[in-house]
């Protein structure tokens, strides 16, 4: 939804990680994040507007609440998707799934969420976020573990992601998987629960957008917005808040303070702002290219 607004907008013509950039992406962003708690549940107890969500038309619209030099002190109104297309009622096969990723452990128990992106010979390709261990107990005798995912529930019963007997959790792991033309080009992900999507979408847009090689994709600052309701229980707001990694701020922090925006400041190479891992599939020779995040204990080799 983010990368839909994006689209047509010359990110390239800004600069990268210039003041603008920064804003420009940020207000995708919370724009969509706004959508997720308007509209976000499990489709078998709530009518989520997928297509319309999805719609470009619909993009263009959200697009026009942009406002340039100027930040969103609290999170922007959502939409309605559903004028556009209509909502899928209980639809049985969901076209669109999220989840949540940790950080990657080699020794002992792990931290919490790992990512893994596997391209084999043959072309097939997993991209996948297994995540809560330690902190949920495993089955005994099976290497199964039960979620801890009920933590990003809502009370409210009036959300979208209500508590509700049966009902499955509106959760942060987001493997993803890019493919150009039908034919596979790239799997990437994270760690880092609400940072997920926003990391994923900077590396991506660095290496499409801006011509970056995976590892100086995945090397370069990063920024994330924190205006709209965190995931986790009690779900903390912050309006108007985004963070930056350190050496980002001291190039274009005081810009956006400018702008509007409070600023937390991480330091670099803040495990915070995500791990992104990516295999990239060159289109022209079919070589496979991968980059590892030192973000975090992470890799990437091949055989």
């Amino acid at each position: 939804m983010a990368l839909q607004m994006l689209d047509g907008i010359d990110l390239k013509a800004m600069g990268h990680n210039s003041p603008e950039y920064a804003h420009t992406v940020l207000q995708a962003i919370e724009l969509a994040m706004a959508d997720r708690e308007a509209y976000f549940g499990d489709p078998q107890f709530v009518q989520v507007p997928i297509q319309g969500l999805l719609d470009p038309r619909y993009a263009q619209e959200r697009r026009k609440l942009m406002t340039p030099g100027q930040a969103f002190t609290q999170m922007p109104p959502p939409g309605d998707p559903a004028q556009l297309a209509a909502s899928l009622p209980n639809p049985t096969n969901p076209t669109v799934t999220s989840g949540r990723a940790g950080r990657p452990e080699l020794q002992g128990v792990g931290r919490d969420t790992s990512y893994l992106s596997i391209v084999d010979a043959a072309g097939n390709a997993v991209s996948m976020t297994p995540s809560d261990f330690p902190k949920t107990p495993m089955v005994p005798g099976t290497g199964l573990t039960l979620g801890n995912r009920m933590v990003q529930f809502y009370l409210d019963p009036q959300h979208p992601d209500a508590l509700q007997p049966g009902k499955r959790p509106r959760i942060t792991p987001n493997p993803s998987m890019v493919f150009k033309d039908g034919k596979f080009l790239m799997s990437l992900g994270t760690p880092g629960g609400d940072t997920q999507t926003q990391t994923i979408a900077q590396v991506f847009l660095n290496m499409v957008v801006l011509g970056m090689d995976p590892q100086a994709a995945i090397n370069s600052p990063r920024f994330q917005s924190f205006n709209f309701p965190d995931s986790f229980s009690p779900h903390p707001y912050t309006p108007g808040k985004i963070g930056l990694e350190k050496s980002l701020y001291d190039a274009i922090g005081k810009q956006l303070e400018g702008m509007g925006y409070k600023i937390e400041v991480g330091g670099d190479w803040d495990n915070k702002y995500g791990a992104d891992v990516v295999v990239c599939k060159d289109p022209q020779t079919g070589q496979l290219i991968g980059g590892a995040d030192p973000r975090e204990e992470s890799w990437a080799e091949g055989r």
